[in-house]
This record gives C-alpha cells, sequence and structure tokens, in this order.
C-alpha cells in the first residue's frame, strides 16, 4: 500500500494525474519538487490542500493558496511529514479561480461565511 497520494492538476490540462508515492519513492517525490522549481514564472497560483486518510471523513487538513512555488515545495518538506495523506496541488490562472475553489471546499463548514446580526 502507499502511504501517500499526491493528485496534480497542472494549468491548462483537464488530466489531473494521481501518483501513490511510498515511503522509498523519496527519489521520484525530490524530482516532482525539481520540477516544481522550474515552473518559478510568478504567473501561476497554487491551490494545494492536505487530507488524512481515513475511513472516517475528517475534512481537510490544511489549505493554502499561493503564487509562490518555494511555497509549496517548502509545504510539502519531507516525505515522511505526509505519510497517511492525501495531497491536491492544483494550479490556477488567476488567485480569483482559485479562491474561488478554495471556499467551496470549506463551505460543509459553519466558519465558511460572516453572519451578520440583524
Amino acid at each position: 500500500m502507499k502511504e501517500i497520494k499526491l493528485y496534480y492538476a497542472a494549468k491548462y490540462s483537464d488530466e489531473i494525474k494521481e501518483l501513490e508515492i511510498s515511503l522509498f519513492d523519496n527519489l521520484f517525490f525530490d524530482d516532482f519538487k525539481q520540477m516544481l522549481k522550474q515552473c518559478d514564472d510568478r504567473k501561476t497560483i497554487y491551490l494545494i490542500t492536505f487530507k488524512k486518510q481515513s475511513e472516517f471523513d475528517t475534512g481537510l487538513e490544511q489549505i493554502r493558496v499561493t503564487h509562490c512555488n518555494y511555497e509549496i515545495i517548502d509545504l510539502l518538506g519531507n516525505l515522511f511529514d505526509w505519510k497517511g495523506y492525501d495531497i491536491f496541488l492544483q494550479e490556477y490562472e488567476s488567485f480569483e479561480e482559485a479562491y474561488k475553489v478554495a471556499l467551496s471546499m470549506r463551505e460543509p463548514s459553519e466558519l465558511c461565511y460572516s453572519v451578520t446580526s440583524e
């Protein structure tokens, strides 16, 4: 069984790549981070989410939106940090698109929208 699943949706592509990574695939993981380093065009917005693999749906652990590929690389950090997680990395053309998706991911939460009292 693979310990980490990484789902990657590149900008301008309708394909979502599903990469299953075992803790012994550290070289592959490093290659993926190296590929991200080469994409430093500051014209790509990244949305990354982490979800604990569990039979119980515990929701998303973390959602981050950034235009800095090095922030994504830092978040990915060491492969062992994400054992037992699904990682979803998506690329967008604008912050507006990325935040719209991020907001929809949080809609099940009662904290998603402000409640105004009248």
